[in-house]
């Protein structure tokens, strides 16, 4: 794999110990443990699904015998077929786990392209057929190929950051709007699972597309909490979705600890984050800082603040408790 250019899944995720370097052909990235309820636990202890008979005339994707990305219950493979330019990248659940988390990125996915979001990534191919047993994979899919993800672009252009900030902001805005109209939160919303296709004539990130949606919810359902406090790497969530920690009470169900509201605050609070984290005062303008209510604690020992930014132009303010 070449440096300028990464095949990417938006489940491939980096961990901390390969985040500092582009993957070459011998490296692999690891998919990173997400946090579990109870009754996903038992699931993983199936076997997946048996793959099916591919259909006469169905497009046979070829394997290239490069791995992308493998975690306890998913893999990544690179894969391309006959009509479509390019490779592209094959993910699959090795067990009943992996399999659920597919089927839920297929549907998630799948409403994103009924509302024509132009910024969250789209689907290429579901229960493809692909060579490398000729078989038909169910619960499988197939994403097209992105340049890169916006972490890596961050820490590469430092000085383009404050040029860039609003058109990389506006992107991911856009994209997060769309996929709540589709009916579903992110839930897992930061710079690892934003990726973009090129480079527009300012040098910034173009064609930003959210993905991964192994944590989306349904708008408005009920969301089990986790049992750990906190998974690597979730600082970007609000604290409320770790059980023992209710402190943000727009999710809260009352009497309950281990459920809360799959709300739109969820991901605008993850957003506002990766904004102030990233972006100079003066691209993302000023924000809103308070003790109680709205985000409630990003991760530990995070800022306080409302996901009422002037980022959000279509959510109404509030006032400070």
């Amino acid at each position: 794999m070449k440096v300028s250019t990464v095949v990417v899944a938006w489940c491939v995720l980096r961990t901390n110990a390969v985040r500092d370097q582009r993957l070459t052909d011998n490296e692999t990235a690891i998919l990173p443990q997400k946090p579990r309820r109870p009754d996903q636990e038992s699931m993983m202890e199936l076997e997946p699904s048996a793959p099916l008979e591919c259909m006469r005339g169905e497009v046979v994707w070829q394997a290239t015998g490069k791995k992308l990305g493998q975690g306890q219950n998913g893999k990544v493979i690179e894969v391309g077929a006959t009509g479509y330019q390019g490779y592209y990248a094959f993910k699959f659940g090795l067990d009943a786990y992996g399999e659920q988390d597919c089927a839920q990125e297929v549907n998630v996915l799948q409403s994103a392209m009924k509302q024509h979001c132009t910024h969250v990534m789209s689907l290429t191919k579901s229960a493809p057929c692909v060579a490398q047993d000729e078989k038909k994979y169910p619960l499988g899919y197939i994403a097209p190929e992105m340049t890169g993800d916006i972490f890596g672009w961050l820490r590469a252009n430092m000085r383009l950051r404050r040029r860039c900030g609003k058109t990389i902001l506006q992107q991911v805005s856009d994209g997060m709007a769309c996929l709540h109209r589709a009916g579903y939160i992110h839930g897992d919303l930061k710079a690892d699972n934003m990726f973009y296709k090129g480079l527009d004539e300012n040098g910034c990130p173009a064609s930003v597309v959210l993905a991964d949606f192994g944590l989306s919810q349904p708008l408005n359902s009920q969301m089990g909490t986790y049992d750990a406090k906190y998974y690597p790497g979730s600082g970007h969530l609000v604290s409320s979705l770790f059980r023992g920690m209710p402190d943000a009470p727009k999710i809260r169900m009352p009497g309950r600890t281990d459920v809360v509201i799959a709300s739109e605050v969820i991901d605008r609070c993850a957003l506002l984050l990766f904004a102030y984290e990233n972006f100079a005062s003066e691209v993302i303008g000023p924000g809103k800082a308070i003790r109680q209510g709205g985000c409630g604690k990003m991760g530990v020992d995070r800022p306080y603040m409302l996901p009422t930014h002037t980022l959000f132009t279509n959510v109404p303010q509030e006032e400070e408790d």
